[in-house]
């Protein structure tokens, strides 16, 4: 079993309330939008057995994090948690596992602070920026959250989450992410779409740092499609590649023992950072 304790601390653009499980080497787990910390249980209760420590925190206005007060970007939020860590003794993380929005805080982070991230894993986050269709439907869910229509919205996007009919075969996860997104603040919700459309386009970055990478999609993912995703890794030499076959954007729910074994499996390996001289030097592709 692994052990639980919070630390609190406050700043204007606000991640607070930051969980930690566990202890050994420091691994840093990031939600995504829509979401909070606890869509992560059981892979916490997972690796922290595994012999990890496990921080969460939650983005502002999800989860237990108070509304944020003034806009924010990834670049923002990688400097304050750096920050927060580095006062916490944390130098160096053994890895950051990002989901879909924690993702882009991940990819920030590491592209800020490449000294102090051990290796990647991406859960469904795309490397590159959001392009113009993209723009356009968040566009739209944010007229929709100012007109508050929060609860109509959520109600029509809630099931793309999930490849078609894993909405009906995992009904408690389904059900629980309801709780959640309806626990989100339409100013956080505002803030998060914002940092969303400005992302910044991180791929030349991570072809050329030589970072250990996993990159996890799902085959029938909603979200983002599997095949940019796809393509964009493979253009990362030490990316490792999976694709989750019967999986939608929550393919640590949707094929929950598939994703964490190839998660503890790239964390075992104990990656290192190696110069990219090989452009196809350990990149692989998988499918589940």
């Amino acid at each position: 079993m692994c052990f639980f304790h919070m630390i609190s601390f406050l700043n204007r653009t606000t991640m607070t309330d930051i969980q930690i499980y566990g202890s050994g080497p420091t691994i840093l787990l990031l939600h995504s939008f829509w979401g909070s910390s606890q869509l992560f249980n059981t892979m916490v209760e997972s690796l922290a057995d595994e012999g990890y420590q496990i921080i969460c925190a939650d983005f502002p206005g999800h989860g237990d994090s108070p509304v944020p007060v003034e806009p924010y970007h990834f670049e923002s939020l990688a400097r304050l948690l750096e920050q927060r860590l580095s006062d916490m003794g944390i130098e160096k993380l053994f890895s950051i596992i990002g989901h879909s929005m924690g993702g882009y805080l991940a990819q920030a982070f590491a592209s800020q602070f490449p000294h102090k991230t051990g290796s990647l894993v991406l859960l469904h986050s795309p490397m590159q920026p959001a392009d113009a269709e993209s723009i356009r439907l968040r566009t739209k869910e944010a007229s929709f959250l100012r007109s508050g229509k929060k609860e109509l919205w959520l109600r029509s996007v809630l099931s793309s989450n999930f490849a078609p009919g894993n909405e009906i075969k995992f009904a408690g996860a389904y059900q629980l992410l309801g709780k959640i997104s309806r626990q989100v603040t339409v100013e956080g919700a505002l803030a998060a779409i914002e940092a969303i459309n400005a992302r910044c386009d991180y791929r030349l970055f991570f072809e050329k740092a030589g970072l250990p990478m996993l990159v996890i999609v799902g085959q029938h993912d909603r979200v983002y499609a599997a095949g940019p995703m796809v393509a964009d890794a493979t253009r990362i030499p030490q990316a490792q590649i999976v694709v989750l076959s019967e999986s939608g954007h929550l393919g640590f729910i949707e094929q929950e023992a598939e994703c964490l074994c190839q998660i503890i499996g790239f964390l075992r390996e104990k990656p290192k950072r190696e110069s990219v001289s090989d452009p196809t030097h350990n990149r692989s592709l998988e499918t589940i």
